[in-house]
């Protein structure tokens, strides 16, 4: 308590009006045989019944029974193949305390009165009373680790001082009464009652929550409405036009022919009057916007560039010009 209340003041007060027996581990009853102070067994109530949570009563109810009835009977014939005196969790619990009560340094008082260290910590261990100052051995009924450096010590079967609870005459019996099979609903006996009517609506405050019930099969649909349903969209690849892949993923390398066979691929174009005149229509503005455009003095067509200019001059037939030197020749030939 002074670690908790040097953490958490408020902490240290909360758990200070609690009996120390509902959550602390050195005050819980020797009875039960466990040391958890978790909320798993709920947690996997919940995950089991996940599944019937949303069906009808009657539905809900066979479902729990059936499963119980399968659970029962899958343990009672598991625990009859299990061979020796204990359950295999014993065994596993005693592989791990093996290996850390090696570290242990044992020293024998008188009979069977122990004390041990390990890690810096010291408790003492009587073998006859099955005790141990650290009261995990009391609280669990299998032996800490403290207590099987003490077994080791002494040479004897750990398995001695296990608790009963353990046993596999113990593990039976928790599974001895089966749950008996019962008849459909066809078979059961009728009787004059009122018929269940269901609880009076009540519109809850905030949102309403999305997810509604399940329904079973045939219920709230029809089947005719089942088979109208609309297939989903396949993904069509657009190299080769093949479903069920993307461009990205598609194996096949691209060319032209896929390119151009891609084109008749899909929804072909509305042939209607009104998308006919409409499409007239915007060629016309792009005909009429790009004569607009070429018409002015600055505009763009009407510039020449110099890679045109070169162009021209070299596929022009024109006869190349004469060379300097042979008209200085006939010059100076004429003066002679």
């Amino acid at each position: 308590m002074e670690c908790i209340h040097f953490l958490s003041e408020d902490a240290h007060e909360y758990l200070a009006k609690i009996p120390p027996r509902h959550w602390s581990r050195h005050a819980f009853t020797q009875n039960c045989k466990s040391n958890m102070l978790l909320n798993n067994l709920c947690e996997t109530f919940n995950a089991v019944i996940k599944d019937a949570r949303d069906k009808p009563i009657l539905t809900q109810m066979e479902w729990l029974r059936r499963y119980m009835m399968k659970r029962n009977n899958d343990k009672w014939e598991a625990a009859k193949k299990v061979e020796g005196k204990f359950m295999p969790y014993v065994q596993t619990v005693f592989d791990g305390l093996e290996k850390l009560a090696r570290s242990c340094i044992v020293q024998q008082s008188r009979d069977d009165n122990y004390e041990v260290q390990l890690k810096g910590d010291q408790c003492v261990v009587d073998l006859e009373q099955r005790t141990c100052s650290c009261y995990q051995w009391e609280l669990t009924g299998i032996p800490c680790v403290h207590a099987f450096a003490c077994m080791l010590e002494k040479r004897v079967d750990p398995e001695l001082y296990v608790h009963p609870y353990y046993s596999k005459e113990t593990y039976l019996l928790a599974y001895e009464s089966p749950i008996k099979p019962m008849p459909g609903p066809k078979h059961w006996e009728k009787v004059n009652m009122r018929q269940p009517l269901p609880p009076a609506f009540k519109v809850q405050p905030g949102r309403p929550k999305g997810k509604k019930r399940k329904l079973e099969k045939g219920e709230g649909k029809s089947q005719v409405a089942d088979e109208a349903k609309k297939p989903k969209r396949k993904n069509q690849c657009k190299n080769c036009g093949g479903f069920g892949h993307y461009a990205k993923t598609c194996k096949i390398p691209s060319t032209t022919e896929s390119r151009t066979t891609m084109t008749n691929v899909g929804r072909p174009p509305l042939q209607t009057p009104w998308v006919k005149e409409q499409r007239k229509k915007n060629e016309e503005r792009i005909a009429r916007k790009a004569s607009s455009q070429g018409a002015g003095p600055n505009s763009i067509a009407n510039k020449t560039f110099p890679q045109e200019v070169a162009r021209q001059a070299s596929t022009s037939t024109a006869p190349p010009p004469r060379n300097r030197t042979t008209s200085k020749l006939s010059l100076v030939r004429s003066t002679q």
